[in-house]
């Protein structure tokens, strides 16, 4: 606590500092622009789609057996009530996820993939009335939850699984009563909270199949204790239907898992949505060609991007978001330098130095921010998904190039302030906080490189300046990360630079020279001629003969 005081009381400070220096120069504070803007077409798009949405999901509950028919008040009046329980859903869903799912409000691919979802669930639920044949417990609501875990966040899909169970019910009524209804409502329900539950973390494919074994056995247990609680009347009194009910809710289960590992990879296809299991697919270094083609032509940016990979991973686990999402998005970010790799110190600071003392400071930041865009379009020609090329597009911002601009100063010769605009990158900033950790990452791995006699006092002041330094220059303004985050992020950074910049102990030149170690044959013959032949043969406690010169018996166990 009294760390996170003493980083605010800074921060306080600082920006005091820059209002104050903005007020003498009579500049205008900068403004930071409105958090996830969406386009006012993409917004139109995306009005016009829950439009549709709420439409179809009136039609699939209103309707029945009979279709519409308004011959009654009665009639009339139940579709009314239906209207206005969807639209009132529909309304604070919407204002829900546009609040506390920003992101996914922001994405129309993971919109129309839960619009989707949820219209199968529904239309499941109504088709179960039409067919009475049809077992309840194969409507498809763990499918949904597992779904949108693996390709949105667990804490959406629980979201969306609380959403669409009333519509389940509002159906489900005009076949069971009472008891039955919440039976039927509970298993499916239950099943679908296990599921998300359970896919927590899916990077391997035999997890959906576990996860689809654990959601029956989920299912199976239910209807086992509502069986016992409701005493086994009715139709559950008798073991075939018992044991038939207990069939379904298994295979509802295992067979969700199968169903999910076959369309999943269409589905992200479809919706430019990714997943663990892509995401590790993309971090292999074996088979993506885009860093086979890194590690070849910039092997020193390829080196850069594993250690900002490994703070990126480090520091994200440690404030709870996507870990492996960070580390995969940093291993990419920098795929732009390949265009001209050899303008960047790390692949070669003598060839860098002398390409850029033959252009201007203004065409040498030119040259330096073309590679996120670069980055854009190579990642675009190997089909990188939306979400890697974020990284891409974003880890610079719209920062300063420090070292042209200081540069373009000092040929100048000018104390008074410079239009900075030209020596800047072209953004956008970070809009997610995974993207903002690759951003800080990125700076301290690059600055850290020079630092001298590097320790842990140093390495802690170095990080804190950097991660100060973005943040008062704006860049984090978009990314929603917090300072207790922030100080996370920075306490991750130093524990792993430390390791990295370790000190081992300086060894003698003489040491571990036993049995298996090796001279050359030059310096071996040249010590096997001090030896006189007349060397006694018995052994020296020494290790020396008696005028103080060594035998080789005596060096080797020196």
């Amino acid at each position: 606590m009294a760390s996170l005081m003493r980083r605010i009381s800074e921060l306080a400070t600082l920006r005091r500092k820059t209002k104050r220096m903005a007020r003498e120069k009579s500049l205008p504070p900068k403004r930071a622009p409105l958090p996830h803007r969406i386009p006012v077409k993409r917004r139109s798009e995306k009005v016009f789609l829950g439009f549709l949405f709420s439409l179809a999901l009136l039609l699939v509950v209103a309707v029945d057996g009979k279709g519409f028919s308004f011959g009654s008040p009665a009639e009339v009046s139940s579709f009314m009530g239906l209207s206005i329980l969807v639209v009132l859903l529909n309304m604070l869903f919407a204002k829900y996820i546009s609040t506390f799912q920003r992101e996914v409000a922001a994405s129309f691919g993971k919109l129309l993939l839960f619009f989707l979802l949820t219209l199968v669930v529904v239309g499941c639920a109504r088709a179960s009335v039409f067919n009475p044949s049809w077992p309840p417990f194969l409507i498809p609501i763990s499918f949904l939850a597992v779904v949108l875990a693996a390709a949105v966040n667990q804490r959406f899909a629980f979201e969306a699984t609380c959403y669409v169970m009333p519509f389940v019910g509002l159906i489900l009524r005009q076949r069971f009563d009472g008891s039955e209804l919440f039976v039927h409502v509970l298993v499916p329900y239950l099943g679908a909270l296990t599921a998300l539950l359970a896919a927590r973390s899916i990077r391997r494919r035999s997890t959906l199949m576990r996860i689809g074994f654990i959601t029956g056995l989920t299912q199976v247990a239910t209807l086992v204790a509502m069986v016992c609680v409701l005493r086994f009347s009715g139709e559950w009194g008798e073991l075939t239907y018992l044991l038939y009910g207990i069939g379904c809710a298994f295979a509802h289960g295992v067979g969700m898992g199968v169903v999910v590992l076959g369309t999943l990879p269409v589905l992200e296809y479809v919706f430019s949505v990714t997943t663990d299991i892509t995401l590790l697919e993309l971090s292999d270094q074996y088979e993506q060609p885009v860093l086979k083609k890194l590690l070849l032509e910039a092997p020193g940016t390829h080196h850069h991007s594993m250690m900002v990979a490994t703070l990126a991973e480090a520091a994200a686990a440690r404030i709870g978001c996507n870990g492996l999402l960070a580390r995969v998005g940093a291993l990419y970010h920098d795929i732009g330098k390949m265009n001209k790799p050899e303008y960047f110190a790390e692949n070669g600071e003598e060839v860098a130095r002398e390409l850029h003392d033959s252009l201007t400071p203004a065409m040498s930041t030119l040259v330096i921010c073309a590679h996120p865009k670069d980055g854009m379009e190579l990642g675009r020609y190997y089909d990188l998904p939306p979400s890697v090329l974020d990284f891409v597009e974003q880890h610079h911002g719209d920062t300063l190039v420090e070292f042209f601009f200081d540069k373009a100063r000092r040929l100048k010769n000018v104390s008074e302030p410079m239009d900075e605009s030209a020596f800047r990158y072209p953004g956008p900033r970070p809009q997610t906080k995974e993207v903002g950790i690759v951003m800080l990452a990125d700076c301290v791995e690059a600055t850290s490189r020079g630092l001298k006699d590097p320790n842990s006092s140093r390495i802690e002041t170095l990080i804190h300046g950097l991660v100060m330094k973005r943040l008062l220059d704006h860049q984090l303004d978009d990314c929603a990360l917090t300072l207790r985050e922030l100080a996370a992020i920075e306490d991750a950074f130093n524990q792993v630079l430390v390791g990295v910049f370790h000190k081992r102990p300086k060894y003698p030149e003489n040491m571990g020279r036993g049995r298996g170690s090796f001279e050359p044959p030059r310096v071996q013959k040249e010590k096997e001629e001090v030896i006189p032949a007349e060397a006694p043969k018995g052994p020296v406690a020494s290790g020396t003969k008696g005028d103080g010169s060594f035998s080789k018996k005596g060096e080797l166990f020196s």
